[in-house]
């Protein structure tokens, strides 16, 4: 759909949106470290939100502090509707333009440039992992897929994928990780840019549902010192029509091979975008199915990635379990899908 249409369309949801007591747009971004950042608008008319707003782009380090005026555009695609403190509240996520033209530096603008240049479809899933806490400590005891009517965490998971697919992103699964209070959330596959903008909605739906609540939610990487870290791992698939090509009949094609030695190859390379912090390294050690070497292998969590195994074979994904939630999600997935395409 081109922009014009986009724009038609958002104007019809904006009329919608305000018979539904929507008063409030959340238009945000997300900075090189990970932070989402933005405005609350309160629109008079579809306008006051489609003509995006003046941001400091030096202050989100995006440009040299002597010229550093851009414009925050929302994508009027990114649009979501969930339940806030503020009531039913929209939000979107924008692009950063510099002097009327796409910041090109801009994470989400490279990600997207890059995905259009390809000739196949490449879909991304993510298992996305934190901690849920109180006053900054795990609240349960429980392990990996533990299922207890004594803990209040499965209110919490409910409520959070119920606001999720109301707003329109699809949840296929979420269970308790190994950690105690250690959380998985499954979004479904999705176009690498479409995958990213949901990772940026979600986080920001789950702090908003654990705020709610008393609790907190983290995403970092290693927050407790003898437990197991949060990661992001990223299930790739490539697409020819309806054609799986990397894994065809429960076993790895050549196709597949390739894709896999292409992440092997830049995994070095791109380590400073999938695991950009020091934290991100502390979680990166033996004994708690973290990756620790460059390795590949078929249903094997000790490796660096791996190809899981369902009934009848190999279930139809190449898993990089490197990644972990730190940092800006446009660039993560953009090294992936590079090393992806390369290989």
């Amino acid at each position: 759909m081109h922009r014009e249409e986009t724009i038609e369309e958002f104007k019809k949801q904006f009329n919608e949106l305000r018979n539904k007591g929507v008063k409030f747009y959340e238009v945000a971004l997300q900075d090189l470290h990970g932070h989402i950042r933005g405005r609350i608008l309160k629109p008079e008319k579809p306008e006051d939100v489609l003509k995006g707003y003046r941001v400091d782009a030096y202050s989100i380090g995006f440009l040299p502090i002597e010229d550093s005026d851009a414009m925050l555009i929302p994508d009027p695609t990114t649009l979501k509707v969930y339940r806030t403190r503020m009531g039913l509240t929209a939000f979107l996520i924008g692009d950063l333009y510099k002097d009327g033209k796409p910041l090109d530096i801009y994470p989400r603008t490279l990600l997207r440039e890059y995905s259009r240049s390809k000739n196949y479809r490449v879909l991304m899933g993510a298992e996305l992992e934190f901690y849920l806490t109180k006053n900054h400590r795990p609240i349960d005891n429980g392990s990996y897929m533990y299922l207890s009517p004594y803990s209040n965490n499965s209110a919490f998971l409910a409520e959070a994928i119920i606001r999720a697919e109301e707003a329109g992103v699809a949840i296929s699964a979420t269970h308790h990780e190994v950690g105690p209070s250690q959380y998985e959330i499954l979004p479904e596959a999705r176009t690498p840019l479409e995958l990213a903008d949901e990772v940026v909605f979600l986080k920001k739906l789950l702090w908003e549902t654990a705020y709610e609540k008393g609790l907190e939610a983290t995403f970092m990487p290693k927050p407790y010192k003898g437990l197991p870290g949060n990661g992001l791992h990223i299930h790739v698939s490539l697409h020819n029509g309806e054609r799986n090509i990397a894994i065809e009949e429960g076993e790895i094609t050549e196709t597949g091979k390739r894709v896999v030695g292409g992440l092997l190859s830049y995994s070095s390379t791109f380590a400073l975008l999938t695991n950009p912090t020091v934290n991100s390294y502390k979680r990166l050690a033996p004994g708690f199915e973290a990756p620790v070497y460059i390795s590949w292998g078929r249903g094997n969590r000790t490796t660096m990635i791996r190809l899981p195994v369902g009934l009848k074979g190999l279930s139809g994904t190449i898993e990089y379990r490197l990644p972990d939630p730190a940092g800006n999600i446009y660039l993560k997935i953009l090294s992936v899908l590079y090393s992806t395409v390369k290989g």
